[in-house]
């Protein structure tokens, strides 16, 4: 575990600004994941920590959990979940690599407030032969602070990863191709 808060204060202290920029665009009210699908979400591009040949993206994104039926927890008013996706480039090709899985966790879970990381739920990826791209939720309140999420919510959020991954398998055996 040590190796993970070294990693994730590295990437917190070489991209502090970065990291506050794309939260604060990912945030934006108005710019629900429902609203913003003709744009793409907000990312940031920076050099792996671990593999200087890698270029990690980072795009955050939200959904405002009062046009969500399925989230039930005792949020406070104005809450939204918030939606992060990481993922690998190389440097030169700009062919998708798979990132290390804790540096990928560092770089997913950089945007949450320290000390609040055991709030944020790590999805992993939707299927083991993509690009690696992994998926990361977290409640966030109209004041910028984490939420606990309860137990119920969790499940929710697991049970439509699991979904992902069961129509991305379907979907490869039928055609051959992945969504990542």
């Amino acid at each position: 575990m040590h190796e993970f808060a070294e990693l994730i204060d590295k990437v917190r202290s070489r991209h502090e600004r970065e990291l506050h920029r794309l939260l604060r665009k990912a945030l934006v009210p108005g710019t629900s994941r429902t609203i913003a699908r003709k744009k793409p979400p907000p990312k940031l591009i920076g050099r792996s920590i671990l593999d200087r040949t890698v270029e990690v993206r980072v795009f955050a994104s939200h959904l405002a959990l009062d046009t969500s039926t399925t989230m039930t927890g005792p949020y406070p008013a104005g809450s939204v979940l918030m939606m992060t996706f990481v993922g690998g480039r190389h440097v030169r090709t700009g062919e998708p690599v798979a990132l290390d899985p804790i540096e990928a966790d560092a770089w997913g879970l950089a945007l949450v407030p320290p000390g609040f990381e055991e709030y944020a739920l790590r999805l992993g990826t939707i299927a083991k032969f993509s690009a690696g791209v992994r998926h990361y939720r977290m409640v966030v309140a109209s004041d910028g602070t984490a939420c606990v999420m309860p137990p119920a919510d969790k499940e929710v959020l697991l049970t439509s990863m699991a979904e992902l991954r069961r129509l991305n398998a379907v979907s490869i055996a039928r055609y051959g191709v992945t969504g990542y």
